[in-house]
């Protein structure tokens, strides 16, 4: 069974999770706003289902799962260090400068998600080549099936008017000759 596309789908659902949870705790990290926090835990459960499925799609596929442990344990950091950090704190200070740091954090995130997105790319790029090469493949199969049925179909019609033209043969009167 082909794995990949819902592979894709996943892996794409949890970089969606974890921009939510990037943008909830860099919001509340600006702003003070509890409601911020909302989209970061939301992103917290998404991602563990998400990563829980992937990890049993990718499980024939060790590039694919070392990709997935190196951006977890990026996460793993990220969160440690900044957002639960920022999340659990009851009051935050309007515009204090913590953003930046926490931007910086989740940009080794980003550059983990990075190799697995190209890896993902290559994927897609392989998975369109081979489809090629079985469309034409199949295409070469399907005309020289045709050619073949042409030819029977020949040889069927041509014995066919054969034995028809031997049977009316046989079947008229033969002239008589005389011999002079």
């Amino acid at each position: 069974m082909d794995v990949r596309p819902p592979a894709l789908s996943t892996a794409l659902r949890l970089e969606s999770a974890l921009l939510n949870e990037e943008t909830g705790i860099r919001g509340y990290g600006l702003t003070g706003i509890p409601e911020f926090v909302t989209p970061f835990r939301q992103g917290l459960l998404e991602q563990e289902a998400d990563t829980a499925q992937l990890t049993e799609l990718l499980r024939g596929d060790p590039a694919g799962l070392r990709d997935l442990v190196a951006v977890r344990d990026a996460v793993g950091r990220w969160q440690e260090r900044i957002a639960r950090r920022r999340a659990a704190r009851r009051a935050v200070v309007p515009g204090h400068r913590t953003g930046s740091r926490g931007q910086g954090a989740f940009d080794q995130v980003r550059a983990a998600s990075s190799s697995r997105r190209e890896r993902r790319r290559a994927d897609r790029a392989r998975a369109r080549d081979d489809l090629m090469a079985t469309t034409a493949l199949r295409n070469w199969v399907f005309g020289a099936i045709a050619v073949l049925i042409a030819v029977l179909a020949a040889l069927v019609f041509e014995g066919c008017a054969a034995v028809s033209a031997r049977r009316w043969n046989a079947s008229r009167p033969m002239p008589h000759h005389r011999r002079r």
